[in-house]
């Protein structure tokens, strides 16, 4: 996963929050910044606004999300936290510094991150799924597959997929073909679940059903290139199949 500010983005919006006028403009210029993708420029006037509105958590929030693009996570974790302190109710603070984490292969911090959040998140599965996965990035299958299922137990109209991806990685296709299947009866708009099970028939050798999954996939997106490509995959195996 790629940690791109297009992701990370959503958290510099601006907040129907009161504050001074003063803050409001360095955030403004530091949102402008950031989107320039200006990373050093927006934090200092991100360092300004928490300090003339040290107790609004949006300010921390993205000092700590600016810091993170740049590589500092260890500076980041600190407002982001604050950020969460004086916020509860936001806690995506603490859930993007996991997220970038992950996304720069920091599994054991990721996962220290993710830990912290289980009892406060008010959408537990996705941090369970957000330790699985961190736990997969350390190698440790078993601890991965035992949060992986903990997510998809406790909301599997949104979770069953990453277990069923993660059974296929695993090398269990029969098991993982019984959790994609579900994610597309949960989801059946879900390009994401449709060529999951698409590439899962596929390699089962079920070419009918694989260009079935990935016929609608590449209808729910067209520009996924990668569907597209297994679908001609497919497509030449079920031919070579009928010779």
């Amino acid at each position: 996963m790629e940690l791109r500010s297009a992701i990370l983005f959503v958290v510099l919006l601006f907040p129907e929050s009161q504050v001074s006028s003063p803050a409001r403009e360095e955030f403004a210029a530091g949102s402008r910044a950031f989107d320039q993708r200006d990373y050093q420029q927006a934090q200092q006037h991100f360092q300004q606004v928490t300090r003339l509105a040290p107790e609004w958590a949006p300010g921390w929030k993205a000092l700590g999300v600016t810091l993170a693009l740049q590589n500092d996570i260890d500076a980041a974790e600190s407002p982001l936290r604050k950020a969460c302190e004086l916020s509860p109710s936001e806690p995506d603070a603490c859930y993007y510094l996991g997220r970038g984490l992950y996304a720069r292969d920091r599994f054991a911090a990721a996962r220290k991150v993710f830990q912290a959040l289980l009892a406060t998140d008010p959408a537990p599965a996705r941090i369970e799924e957000a330790i699985a996965q961190a736990e997969e990035g350390l190698g440790d299958s078993d601890d991965a597959e035992r949060w992986y299922r903990k997510a998809a137990e406790r909301e599997p109209q949104r979770r069953a997929l990453g277990l069923g991806r993660f059974l296929l990685r695993q090398g269990r296709l029969s098991e993982g073909l019984v959790w994609l299947k579900r994610a597309v009866q949960y989801e059946p708009e879900s390009e994401q679940a449709r060529f999951a099970l698409g590439r899962a028939y596929l390699e089962a050798g079920l070419a009918d059903q694989a260009i079935n999954e990935l016929r609608k996939a590449v209808r729910l997106e067209p520009q996924n290139e990668a569907a597209r490509r297994l679908l001609q995959k497919a497509l030449s195996q079920r031919a070579a199949d009928r010779r």
